[in-house]
């Protein structure tokens, strides 16, 4: 944010931050890694790079997500799913040793999961605290957004829509003339 000596009056004040600022910002974990080790990422899709289970799965009949984020959480984990012999098997007793045993730790869970509807596992790992949720549809979503055709989703910080989007090439003259200073005050 930029600012001059003292405050700002409300309609001077600005942020300015580019989508691939905002994309590098969002691949700290992914960042980190690859500081520390060294090595450049390996692509995981929606896994979770250094914790296991965490990622997608699919029940019988839709995907939901474990986010597996401590031992104790695996534990309950694995016990609510009938996996016992995971809880109890000291390989995997540590993120690091599941981290060491991901495809025989995410197989498991998987094949077990496979066996009956999301809504079932939701509310069996819910009930230990393990976080989980289903993956929703955009329209299951909507269903519970504030949202209309006309303006779209209400963001989620304090705000207004001040006047509608910009007709095809409205702005388009001056952006050809002036790049992106054309919509600086």
């Amino acid at each position: 944010m930029e600012r001059a000596a003292g405050s700002l009056p409300a309609d001077k004040r600005r942020i300015n931050i580019s989508l691939a600022d905002s994309a590098r910002a969002a691949l700290v974990n992914v960042a980190q890694n690859v500081l520390v080790s060294g090595s450049d990422a390996k692509r995981w899709g929606n896994a979770h790079p250094n914790l296991v289970p965490y990622q997608l799965f699919d029940a019988a009949d839709r995907p939901l997500v474990i986010a597996v984020g401590s031992d104790g959480q695996w534990r309950a984990c694995a016990r609510s799913l009938g996996l016992d012999d995971l809880a109890a098997d000291d390989a995997l007793a540590t993120n690091a040793g599941r981290l060491k045993n991901r495809d025989r730790v995410v197989a498991a869970l998987a094949a077990r999961i496979g066996e009956l509807g999301a809504q079932h596992w939701i509310d069996r790992l819910q009930s230990v605290g393990v976080p989980c949720g289903l993956v929703r549809t955009v329209a299951e979503t909507l269903e519970v957004t504030q949202a209309d055709a006309r303006t779209g989703v209400r963001p989620s910080v304090p705000g207004s829509v001040r006047m509608p989007p910009p007709k095809l090439d409205e702005h388009g003259d001056a952006i050809r003339t002036l790049g992106w200073r054309a919509f600086l005050p």
